[in-house]
């Protein structure tokens, strides 16, 4: 009986030092990519920003660099827009735009003028992620980071003056829709134009009457659907006769 217990406690030793080794090895031992993206996103999934999250925002490798970022956004928490406001500032070009990005989801507003001092010079693909994660932070009482946001109608790349505008509706800034108004005038990129229609149409813009009844003219049912959306939020005196001569449109969704 001695014997037996005697080889018994031996297997239980030899299986504990097993499990411990294992435990260990694949603790200690670098991942695999596939692994690493597999924890990350199970750590999203659980809306755990643990300190193995954050160090995967060092990774040697850029795609996890950019999906650790993602998910540290998406997760939040105080301290997580100082993260990826650093991937920004330092990155290459997949990663900081992937940490703006999700900087823009974090709610951490105070972060939304610093994205904008940064951003005129980024590279357009970068800077025009960053207008966009600033609108996505900041409200109508942030005046300055609105006047920020409303220089960048100026910037020399469409991608950027596109997102501007649509910053300028997230941001509820009414008080710019003479500047949108201004730059449909003179801009020759039609999605610049689109964006410029949007904001103002869904911000209730006041004096853009003569936009939308050009709008009503374009070939694009988007486009005439936006003009109608503004008019009808109008009180401008030919407003009803042009909603009247709308319900006539070929497209249904205008009508």
């Amino acid at each position: 009986m001695k014997s037996f217990m005697k080889k018994l406690a031996a297997v239980v030793v030899i299986a504990l030092f097993a499990v411990v080794a294992f435990y260990l090895y694949d603790t200690l031992r670098e991942k695999t990519y596939p692994e690493k993206i597999a924890e990350i996103i199970h750590l999203e999934d659980a809306r755990d920003r643990t300190p193995q999250l954050e160090e995967y925002l060092n990774d040697p490798d850029a795609h996890v660099r950019s999906r650790a970022a993602l998910a540290v956004g998406r997760i939040g928490g105080s301290g997580s827009g100082r993260l990826l406001f650093d991937l920004f500032a330092s990155d290459e070009m997949d990663v900081a735009e992937s940490a703006v990005f999700a900087l823009g989801l974090t709610n951490e507003s105070q972060f939304a003028a610093q994205l904008l001092d940064l951003s005129f010079d980024a590279p357009s693909k970068v800077g025009a992620v960053a207008v966009a994660a600033a609108g996505r932070l900041a409200d109508s009482t942030m005046t300055g980071v609105i006047d920020a946001i409303a220089e960048h109608l100026s910037h020399p790349s469409p991608e950027v003056r596109e997102e501007a505008c649509m910053a300028l509706f997230r941001a509820g800034a009414k008080s710019k829709t003479p500047e949108l108004i201004q730059l449909i005038a003179g801009e020759k990129d039609e999605l610049v134009c689109a964006a410029a229609l949007y904001a103002l149409a869904w911000l209730g813009a006041e004096n853009a009457d003569e936009v939308y009844e050009q709008a009503l003219t374009e070939s694009d049912p988007y486009l005439r659907s936006l003009a109608v959306r503004g008019l009808g939020r109008s009180d401008g005196k030919d407003a009803i006769r042009y909603l009247t001569i709308a319900l006539n449109d070929e497209s249904p969704n205008v009508v």
